[in-house]
């Protein structure tokens, strides 16, 4: 069970069930296919970071469903995990020298498209390194489900792409249409009691050390 401390949070039933609502059936149909999209594009980008072509393994409706698919060193699979402790929340939000603290924290979703490594796997890619069982592979989506201006600039969507997540957490590369590329930093913590505390921490611009992809990876996102 896991529960937040800051950052960000995590849905997709209920990015179902909210466009459902307010928008109507045809809004249902144009997320099933935005989604479907996102995840091709999840194994295209997969494909050249890691070497792992999987693709043509994966049909449109595992994508959408959130099916779990072994392929044997590897599984792919569509997640939106929830917190159920406690949601993911945006805590504080800075810009230059202000700050903005939420009395109220917006609670944030995710999608996220993985690649979770069972046994010890190099297949080439721009990132040319052994992945070991347990690593943790991520294209995804933060969704802010906030009111009107709740955040400073407007934040909806931030784009994310991870190198090998690992039992502590890992890092990333973030990218958004008015704030450009950025860096992610997500860490674990578990307590005596058996839950995780999980804290990310977006930054824009990227930290130059924390960022991941390379040129030809960042185009695609």
């Amino acid at each position: 069970m896991l529960r937040s401390m800051t950052g960000y949070l995590c849905l997709l039933g209920s990015t179902r069930n909210l466009l459902k609502n307010n928008h109507g059936q045809r809004h249902i149909l144009s997320f099933i296919s935005w989604q479907e999209e996102q995840g091709r594009k999840a194994l295209d980008y997969f494909k050249i970071r890691y070497g792992i072509n999987a693709s043509h393994l994966i049909t449109d409706d595992q994508i959408y469903n959130g099916t779990d698919v072994p392929l044997g060193n590897y599984t792919f699979s569509t997640t939106s995990p929830y917190q159920e402790e406690s949601p993911y929340r945006l805590i504080i939000e800075s810009k230059e020298n202000k700050a903005k603290y939420y009395k109220n924290p917006p609670e944030i979703g995710e999608i996220v498209y993985a690649i979770e490594i069972h046994n010890e796997l190099n297949e080439g890619g721009t990132f040319n390194k052994t992945l070991f069982p347990g690593d943790f592979l991520a294209y995804g989506e933060y969704l802010i489900k906030t009111p009107k201006r709740c955040s400073m600039d407007g934040l909806t969507v931030i784009h994310f792409v991870t190198d090998p997540v690992k039992v502590h957490g890992g890092s990333g590369t973030l990218t958004h249409p008015e704030y450009g590329k950025g860096s992610l930093q997500v860490s674990f913590v578990t307590n005596d009691d058996g839950l995780t505390d999980v804290a990310n921490v977006l930054r824009f611009p990227a930290n130059q050390n924390l960022t991941t992809a390379t040129p030809t990876e960042q185009n695609m996102l």
